[in-house]
């Protein structure tokens, strides 16, 4: 269109100067239709310089706005790519902590079911120690029963010895065997304790390193426990970190948004501006008149710039066009963040499900952690219990073992003074037969006749004449002496002792053999008094209990028992006893005067007594028994206590208990407080012998003043067995009536 609108104008230039040749009366008609020809050029002029005005202006507008929005493009890029390699380097980080998370899980699982595994093993093998500690107990518990047997076998054999002391000769042999083994077995028990003994320090030892490799596996842990934490706030920051870029992101698009708002407020003061400035093109339209000649003059310049603005204009529609590829790239790009986030959001649910898992897991693992704690808790307290049981066994068993060994030693004493007399009594016959043989011409052995060459001798251990022949046998009667002659006989007898009794077992069981009491017969009949005097020295040192004291104590013991706690009488004197403390006064004489002894015996039994366990409880504790029943172990000579603390007279103490397996004895005891001590203490019921090993014992206690009351379970007349006492406790608080059923 400008292409034809400059040839036009070439065109009328062209005629111009035909027209000016032309004749001059032509001129004069022409002038009206040149200058109507030239306003209507002048205005189709002044229309295209205002069109090209205008556009002009359009296109620097658009020039502006495509520059705005390319140096907005080009922020936002650079806004996407920053957050692009934000979140780029945020999803590595992601990964990687998942990856490791994820590892460090499966890692502690494992480990966890190792410990687990571990602490079955050592579980077993603890059940197996408690398996072979019983079957040893066991074992000891036989032994024991074989001695106590073989004890009684003794006892039997030395009355047997007493009765019929014309068949000594004969039982000689079976005593020292008897002896022997009694030794042997002694020596035995005293290996099997030792034995016992070690074995229980190493199950000690092996309880502590248990206890201690637990309190290093809690520690580790918690110390584990404490890590996962952190990581939880680890992810917990980066979520934040995550949900603040995403707050940012929407900021900048509301920044680019209210740019671009502003622009488009810029772009409609430009249009303003444009209507202001063609008001001003039309008010200067009169001017353009008076300067057309110059705008002829700079039409073809301003044609040139034309067709220069076109190619701009051409140029600025690549550049838009390129820009518009470029944003809808960006927006492809955005769309792709979009996703890259929601799926990252998608991840991030998937490791908060991960994470609660894993939580859930940690939660399970420290319950089982405390699960283990608490069955290894249990299990410490049965083994103290075990172990404390076992203790008191091995003390039963070792004074059992002490008992018998000085009654052997006293048994040893008794047949060794036997043996004594028996020697002196056949020395004496021996003597005697010498004197009746001494005009005995002929050999016991052979009956051959004695002669000139065929000299007589005496055996030295029978005393019998012999022949050189029939008793040419020597023997040795002690440790490092001569050798003496003898018969055939006798040493047959003496090689028979030999084999069964070694020299060195022979002279630590007796002071000497049958043989060599022979020959000292006679130094021993003159030194008997002295000899004597030494054997009661030598008895005074060991405390040896008789069966006459046995069978007295045994007497005393049921006759207590049976007058104290036989079943009538019991819970008629518990039933006495327990209303008399009732409804007496702690403080009353008439009570302090009939108990004195025996008040001073439970205190001296609290002073001196050997304590087993001492219990201690509170109202609250006593709330807490139910139906439950607890026990209290007591050794042999020794007792143990349950202390209740009552803060406020009103309430009633019951209790219950049974005892295995024999009968224990029965106390309670009052004090002010703890402090208090012993010598002011008060006994409200004394010391009773009850039969709980075959009833239930039940009695109560109305407490009257606030204070320590001691109930007290007393074993020391057993010096053998230690008991087990089952006791239940109970409250009874008095109801106070308030008059509720009248309203």
């Amino acid at each position: 269109m400008h292409d034809e609108k400059g040839a036009a104008e070439s065109n009328e230039k062209m005629q111009k100067p035909d027209t000016e040749r032309g004749s001059p009366p032509m001129e004069s008609k022409e002038t009206p239709f040149r200058l109507v020809i030239a306003e209507a050029q002048l205005e189709l002029n002044l229309r295209e310089v205002q069109r090209l005005q205008e556009e002009v202006v359009e296109l620097r507008a658009q020039l502006l706005a495509g520059n705005e929005e390319r140096m907005k493009v080009q922020a936002l890029q650079e806004v996407t790519e920053s957050s692009r390699e934000d979140l780029r380097v945020l999803t590595e980080q992601l990964k990687a902590q998942v990856e490791d998370l994820n590892r460090r899980h499966v890692d502690e699982i494992l480990r966890s079911r190792e410990r687990e595994e571990a602490l079955i093993r050592e579980r077993d093998g603890e059940a197996q120690a408690r398996a072979g500690l019983a079957t040893e107990v066991t074992t000891c518990r036989e032994d024991f029963n074989k001695l106590k047997v073989r004890y009684d076998a003794l006892s039997l054999e030395n009355s047997d010895s007493r009765e019929a002391l014309h068949r000594a000769n004969t039982e000689m042999a079976e005593l020292g065997v008897h002896v022997c083994m009694l030794t042997a077995e002694n020596e035995e028990a005293r290996l099997r304790w030792e034995g016992l003994t070690t074995r229980l320090e190493e199950l000690k030892e092996e309880a502590a390193r248990d206890v201690e490799s637990q309190k290093a596996y809690i520690e580790q842990l918690r110390q584990e426990n404490q890590q996962l934490l952190h990581e939880v706030q680890n992810k917990e920051r980066l979520l934040e970190a995550k949900e603040e870029l995403q707050v940012e992101l929407n900021k900048t698009q509301r920044e680019a948004e209210a740019v671009r708002e502003k622009s488009q407020g810029e772009i409609h003061s430009l249009n303003i501006q444009l209507s202001n400035e063609s008001l001003i093109h039309r008010s200067q339209l009169q001017t353009l008149k008076q300067e057309l000649q110059e705008v002829e003059s700079r039409l073809n310049t301003k044609q040139e710039k034309v067709v220069e603005l076109e190619n701009n204009l051409k140029q600025v529609e690549d550049e838009i066009q390129r820009h518009c590829q470029q944003i809808e790239e960006k927006n492809i790009q955005m769309a792709e963040f979009e996703n890259l986030i929601q799926q990252k959001e998608e991840e991030i649910i998937h490791l908060k499900g991960n994470l609660s898992r894993s939580e859930g897991d940690l939660a399970v693992a420290q319950k089982v952690c405390q699960e283990m704690s608490d069955n290894l808790r249990r299990l410490t307290q049965d083994k103290q219990t075990i172990d404390l049981r076992t203790a008191a066994e091995l003390d039963d068993l070792y004074r059992t073992k002490i008992n018998l060994e000085e009654r052997l030693v006293e048994l040893i004493r008794e047949k060794d003074a036997l043996w004594q007399k028996n020697d002196a009594l056949e020395f004496e016959q021996k003597l005697r037969d010498e004197e009746t043989e001494r005009d005995v011409n002929h050999c016991v052995g052979c009956h051959t006749q004695f002669s000139w060459w065929l000299r007589k001798y005496n055996c030295r251990l029978c005393g019998r004449p012999f022949c050189y022949y029939c008793c040419s046998n020597n023997v040795s009667t002690q440790p490092g002496g001569s050798r003496e002659r003898c018969c055939v006989h006798c040493y047959n007898q003496h090689s028979a002792v030999v084999e069964r009794h070694p020299q060195e077992e022979v002279s630590n069981s007796a002071p000497g053999t049958p043989f060599s009491r022979l020959l000292q017969a006679g130094r021993a009949l003159t030194t008997a008094p002295g000899a004597e005097g030494v054997d009661k020295l030598d008895d005074g040192i060991f405390d040896i209990i008789t069966e006459e004291e046995v069978s007295g104590v045994y007497d005393s013991d049921s006759l207590s028992f049976s007058t104290a706690c036989s079943p009538g009488h019991g819970q008629q004197g518990a039933a006495q006893l327990s209303n008399s403390a009732s409804t007496g006064d702690i403080a009353s004489e008439d009570v302090e005067d009939v108990s004195a002894a025996v008040q001073d015996a439970e205190i001296y039994l609290l002073k001196s007594g050997e304590l087993t366990l001492d219990v201690h409880f509170t109202v609250d504790d006593i709330s807490g028994f139910e139906d439950s029943c607890r026990d209290l172990f007591i050794k042999s000579s020794c007792y143990s206590t349950i202390s209740i603390i009552m803060k406020a007279p009103g309430p009633t103490v019951t209790w219950t208990f049974t005892s295995e397996p024999k009968s224990i004895s029965f106390s309670v005891v009052y004090r002010e407080s703890t402090d208090t001590p012993l010598e002011q203490a008060k006994v409200l019921i004394p010391l009773t012998r009850c039969n709980a090993h075959k009833e239930t014992i039940q009695g109560e206690l109305k407490v009257r003043n606030s204070g320590e009351y001691t109930l007290i379970f007393d074993n020391s007349f057993s010096r053998f067995i230690s008991k087990k006492v089952l006791y239940h406790l109970s409250l009874d608080k008095p109801v106070v009536y308030d008059g509720t059923d009248l309203l």
